[in-house]
């Protein structure tokens, strides 16, 4: 594939006040193809069984919640991610000169079968938040209450936003399983001495 057969990814902006920090980032063609399709071999493998039981908002088969983290296939995935949350942060900051560093968390994966469920729900007020789709069977929303937006899931699309951000995303409709990733990343401010 030459470097114009690729897909250019593609940046979103969902916001309530223009110019905000705080809104929902989307990332359309996160990944190539070739790297979209080893992380999805990954997922499937990792979530045959549902380690979580149900004790989550996720009401799916769900791995740990740091397992992601101990699988070197993943780490281009999440040093991409976070590279693109720093820029996107300081192209939107009022002070885009400040440093600040962003490190992960936790990175876990799912696998929605029919009639599972991820409840609305926040992650925390001291980090940002991420949801990936390799795969995606057919229709389906992600609902922002906080910014009244429903946004129609794309496959190989990264979402990104604040932490404290409610988000939900429809039952599971399709006989086809619907593959997904999620993490959270600290922020913290590097004072220089």
């Amino acid at each position: 594939m030459t470097t114009q057969e690729k897909k250019m990814r593609r940046l979103r902006i969902i916001n309530n006040v223009p110019l905000s920090v705080y809104g929902i980032y989307i990332i359309d063609n996160f990944l190539e193809e070739e790297y979209r399709k080893e992380v999805l071999k990954k997922v499937k493998e990792l979530t045959k069984k549902d380690i979580m039981r149900g004790s989550t908002n996720v009401q799916a088969n769900m791995t740990s919640y740091e397992e992601l983290m101990k699988h070197k296939l993943f780490q281009k995935f999440f040093t991409d991610s976070i590279t693109i949350l720093h820029y996107i942060y300081t192209c939107r900051s009022v002070h885009p000169n400040e440093n600040w560093e962003f490190n992960l968390l936790d990175g876990w994966a799912m696998k929605h079968l029919k009639g599972d469920r991820t409840l609305t729900h926040v992650h925390g007020p001291d980090c940002w938040s991420a949801a990936y789709y390799p795969r995606i069977p057919g229709e389906t929303y992600m609902h922002f209450p906080d910014f009244e937006h429903s946004e129609l899931l794309k496959e190989n699309s990264l979402y990104l936003f604040h932490g404290l951000t409610r988000h939900g995303v429809d039952p599971q409709v399709y006989e086809e399983p619907r593959y997904s990733m999620s993490f959270n990343v600290s922020q913290k401010k590097i004072i220089e001495k």
